[in-house]
């Protein structure tokens, strides 16, 4: 073998290698981005509630219930005023919460906003 040769084996050997790390390079710094855009998202996430750890669904940062599956969270910050804006709609699709008087489904049976919990059909009947 020709020192020409070994010369140009030796050339292409180390732009192989370089290709290589350059790549390993891209795919570190396109994982770098991808996990930035995820945080960014669910900051925004963060922002407008909570994950519920048992049934994974975001609900508002100031509920104590979830909506979802009536999971109770040990602690949750004051809620702000509700909008007068928005109560109209809230009067017309539910049932009043007799506790912090918030409107709550009609099918709910736990209030997703302070906890209180309504009586059922069974539990009226049993004391009757």
């Amino acid at each position: 073998m020709s020192f020409e040769q070994m010369f140009y084996t030796l050339i292409i050997i180390l732009w192989l290698i370089g290709v290589v790390l350059y790549i390993f390079y891209l795919r570190k710094e396109l994982g770098i981005r991808i996990k930035e855009k995820r945080e960014q998202r669910s900051a925004g996430r963060r922002r407008l509630g909570k994950r519920c750890p048992q049934c994974k669904n975001i609900i508002d940062y100031r509920r104590k219930v979830c909506q979802h599956c009536g999971y109770e969270f040990p602690y949750v910050p004051e809620p702000k005023e509700i909008e007068a804006s928005s109560s109209w709609r809230k009067k017309k699709r539910g049932k009043k919460c007799p506790n912090c008087g918030n409107i709550i489904n009609y099918h709910r049976t736990v209030c997703q906003h302070c906890g209180y919990k309504f009586p059922t059909n069974s539990d009226s009947q049993a004391e009757s």
